[in-house]
């Protein structure tokens, strides 16, 4: 069978002729990504450094104050005046002829100015028998310095009973002990003094720091 060409050694075929040319299409639509593959695994890294602290915050506020607590028992006091003390061998002599003075300087203050709790004691005599008025009104002043801070009143009453002459019926105001608060000065003398209706006998004024609850007291009701 001839395939269209010989040559002179005897028919054979040449290559084939291209009957057509194929020209290639334009490329196709992109298909659809796969699916993720699974992740991989880092080694983690070195932790890094520690940063600096950071500016400190503003303070809060003070939390509520507790309750109060109870008041400690009382101090020793601060200052003891020795005064005087009236020791006679015959009281009673001493009051009929009666003797003594109207003014008592316990001395000069060797502490802090200021407000104080005082306890005076005092022994006073008024004269004695039927001679002087019936009617006997005094005070007592304390005194810081020249300033006079704190008053105490005195009073005898002697009426003739049922108006008869034999004798008299006293009725007398005495107290021996009075405490009080004050002010005085350092460097001041303290004084006592009376008015002339009686006799400073004796006293004595001891110190001691105000305490923490002064209670101003309704009084007479």
């Amino acid at each position: 069978m001839s395939c269209g060409c010989e040559s002179a050694t005897g028919p054979m075929c040449g290559p084939p002729q291209p009957v057509a040319t194929i020209v290639a299409g334009p490329p196709g639509a992109t298909g659809p990504s796969g699916p993720t593959g699974p992740a991989g695994f880092g080694v983690t890294g070195p932790t890094g450094a520690t940063g600096s602290v950071g500016q400190p915050g503003p303070i809060g506020q003070n939390g509520a104050l507790g309750a109060t607590g109870a008041t400690g028992a009382s101090g020793a006091p601060i200052a003891f005046f020795t005064g005087e003390i009236w020791a006679p061998s015959l009281p009673t002599d001493d009051l009929e002829n009666l003797q003594g003075s109207r003014v008592l300087d316990f001395g000069a203050v060797n502490f802090n100015s200021g407000a104080y709790l005082f306890m005076l004691a005092m022994q006073i005599g008024w004269n004695g028998g039927e001679v002087g008025a019936n009617e006997l009104n005094g005070s007592a002043v304390f005194l810081d310095g020249i300033i006079p801070r704190q008053t105490i009143a005195w009073g005898r009453s002697k009426k003739d009973p049922a108006g008869q002459s034999l004798g008299y019926a006293y009725a007398e105001a005495q107290g021996y002990a009075h405490i009080f608060q004050a002010t005085i000065t350092s460097g001041n003398h303290l004084y006592l003094t009376c008015s002339d209706q009686f006799y400073i006998l004796g006293a004595q004024l001891t110190v001691f720091a105000l305490p923490a609850n002064v209670i101003n007291s309704p009084g007479f009701i």
